[in-house]
């Protein structure tokens, strides 16, 4: 399908399967919120036009594995409902015009294996808090404003072999 022919606007049934790959097409508008109550593994929205706000309600997605919003344009802050997702092992919002920190909720997030953010906008930010992440395989936090000290838990997370 040409960008001319394709259907643009996510449909807010567009999809009730355990996975959902809509990655690379054409698609815009936001997310909606009613996708938080499907039992969603994945959900793949990578590189669409996708904009607005990341809805607070897909902190409520019940056993989400992982979420790719990677390369669209969406924009504000990481919901700290997210981190209420104690599933969730794969987050990957990169290339977006997201703001602010890593909400302080991600603590909760024990297993995560993969988490991957660049370019937070905004001031400075300290390390975020994975301390709890102890499975973490995979930390990308490129042009994220961070300053200070790398945290001392980070020495001790066994499993992380990029960073």
């Amino acid at each position: 399908m040409s960008p001319a022919t394709a259907p643009s606007r996510i449909p807010p049934s567009a999809t009730s399967s355990a996975c959902s790959d809509l990655s690379r097409n054409y698609l815009n508008g936001t997310i909606p919120r009613v996708w938080s109550t499907l039992p969603l593994f994945n959900l793949s929205l990578q590189g669409n036009r996708i904009s607005g706000k990341i809805p607070p309600e897909l902190g409520s997605f019940p056993v989400i594995q992982s979420m790719n919003l990677e390369n669209n344009r969406l924009e504000g802050h990481i919901p700290e409902e997210l981190g209420n997702v104690i599933s969730l092992q794969r987050f990957f919002i990169s290339g977006n015009n997201i703001t602010g920190e890593l909400p302080a909720s991600f603590s909760r997030l024990t297993n995560m294996t993969d988490l991957r953010i660049s370019d937070l906008d905004g001031p400075s930010m300290t390390f975020p808090p994975l301390q709890n992440a102890k499975i973490l395989t995979e930390l990308v936090l490129r042009n994220c404003s961070i300053s200070g000290e790398i945290p001392p838990y980070m020495g001790t997370m066994e499993y992380l072999k990029v960073l």
